[in-house]
């Protein structure tokens, strides 16, 4: 199947001067530095996808050119507290000391898996996740967020303290995981699922685990609700009756496929989808067949070298 055209938003890396203060930021992996702009390339083998470093970046949003400190302020405003737990919850507050041999740049664009951070998404998509939910809540979008697919928690652990911070009691923040890893791919059903990732402990993070997480930064509560179990077997029958911003990071075309195909339905008009894998040839699929079979023009709008989003419209 032919792939959809992304919108026009250019990701041109630029050096951002909050992230160039080390002088281990250079972007020798890529044989320049920083200071010359340079095309994202979405061409990597799997392995280089989820290890290569990247580099501090400007993004464009609706075509306004905005700072990787706070791809957030296209839409609304970060806080000083939100500024904050980003970089906690990404490992860079602390990158020099913690994991010395890491790049900011690399956890930046989300190029590596953390070993201690909540979150592998990176800043750049933990910012557009951010001016997601404020868009939300300033257009007054009902509904809950979920996440499918939730690692460690970081993204939702965002989310959560976004919410909160906007006064939004009201809102549940659902973290949908089987919280023992990735299944093995069904690779006679979806041939397409070629990349194994069920045998990698990095990826097992137990349930307690997340709720440790979200205690440890104070936002664990009632609001805060769990869908354990593979996605096949749990998202139909969810408890989630309307959603402003759904969140996939299942990596597999099946798991794409299945969230989507369960929860879809339930975004509100206004409402936002954020794909963390596209640029994982069966979760990109995967979102192009829904699309397709649903009919929705609603563009893709690019985050970073793998995430993209599109704003759900009317969809009789």
């Amino acid at each position: 199947m032919s792939s959809p055209t992304l919108a026009t938003e250019r990701l041109t890396y630029a050096p951002a001067s909050h992230m160039l203060n080390s002088s281990r930021a250079t972007g020798r992996q890529f044989g320049t530095t920083v200071t010359e702009p340079m095309e994202v390339k979405a061409d990597l083998s799997p392995r280089e996808r989820r290890f290569r470093r990247g580099s501090a970046g400007v993004v464009q949003l609706g075509g306004e050119s905005v700072n990787s400190k706070s791809s957030a302020q296209a839409v609304g405003e970060e806080s000083r507290f939100t500024w904050l737990i980003k970089r906690c919850l990404t490992g860079l507050l602390r990158l020099e000391q913690d994991e010395p041999a890491v790049l900011q740049v690399t956890r930046v664009h989300g190029r590596d898996w953390p070993a201690q951070a909540e979150s592998m998404a990176g800043l750049l998509r933990l910012n557009d996740l951010e001016m997601c939910l404020r868009d939300v809540v300033r257009n007054g979008v009902p509904g809950d967020f979920l996440e499918a697919g939730v690692w460690r928690g970081g993204a939702s652990i965002l989310a959560k303290a976004v919410l909160d911070e906007l006064g939004e009691q009201d809102r549940v923040v659902w973290l949908a995981d089987s919280f023992e890893g990735l299944p093995k791919p069904d690779r006679e059903a979806f041939p397409l699922d070629a990349l194994d990732l069920s045998e990698f402990e990095e990826l097992r993070v137990s349930l307690d685990d997340v709720k440790a997480n979200f205690a440890r930064y104070g936002l664990l509560d009632d609001r805060i609700r769990f869908i354990r179990g593979w996605f096949r077997d749990t998202l139909h029958d969810a408890p989630v009756t309307s959603l402003s911003v759904l969140r996939l990071d299942g990596d597999y075309y099946e798991s794409t496929f299945y969230a989507l195909d369960a929860l879809y339905d339930k975004i509100q008009i206004g409402g936002y989808v954020i794909v963390d894998d596209y640029a994982l040839p069966a979760c990109k699929e995967a979102v192009d067949d829904f699309r397709k079979s649903r009919g929705i023009r609603s563009p893709l709008h690019s985050i970073d070298w793998t995430g993209v989003r599109w704003r759900v419209g009317d969809k009789k």
